[in-house]
């Protein structure tokens, strides 16, 4: 086994670990928010497959805009984004 076969294999297995964890405690998280019983694991679905839709594009998506404009630039670029939507979830009052 080369390196890039034991890495893909590692990222694999912290994707399905995350993917397993999350489902188990989201519904106890939205239900922080108020909504409905009957709505939290439908809630939990659909944020774990925005997670996945989100995570799959940024897969592809990132790699190859390094390639184009940098790896620095991309990575100072990702850091701020993160930090700016931190910022932004201290404003939510809610998924209302």
């Amino acid at each position: 086994m080369n390196r890039q076969t034991v890495m893909g294999w590692l990222l694999s297995f912290m994707v399905m670990i995350q993917l397993m964890f999350l489902p188990s405690i989201l519904p106890n998280v939205l239900e922080r928010f108020g909504l409905e019983k009957m709505l939290l694991l439908k809630w939990a679905g659909v944020v774990i497959m925005f997670y996945t839709a989100t995570a799959t594009f940024s897969t592809y998506f990132w790699p190859k805009f390094s390639r184009r404009v940098g790896i620095k630039k991309v990575i100072l670029l990702i850091v701020l984004l993160g930090s700016f939507f931190q910022a932004l979830l201290s404003f939510s009052r809610g998924p209302h």
